[in-house]
């Protein structure tokens, strides 16, 4: 991450379900994830384990993503 960005978290209680915020500024812009669990707070590696556990047992969405991500990566590159 370059000198303009820097990483804030931080977490707050609604209706019992923990919701975590990560807010990273780069340049002129502010992105703000806001998640209702632990999942953008973890390491890297955590996140790899969680991802293949979820694919071991089949998770929809995370196999949706997968999906998604291969279509994006084998797409043909348009000429501009």
């Amino acid at each position: 991450m370059g000198q303009a960005s820097k990483l804030s978290e931080h977490r707050v209680a609604q209706e019992e379900m923990p919701v975590a915020t990560v807010t990273r500024v780069i340049g002129n812009t502010t992105i703000t994830v806001v998640a209702k669990s632990d999942w953008i707070l973890m390491t890297p590696e955590e996140r790899g384990e969680w991802f293949r556990k979820k694919l071991e047992d089949g998770d929809p969405i995370c196999w949706a993503l997968v999906d998604t991500a291969n279509r994006i990566l084998t797409a043909p590159k348009s000429s501009d």
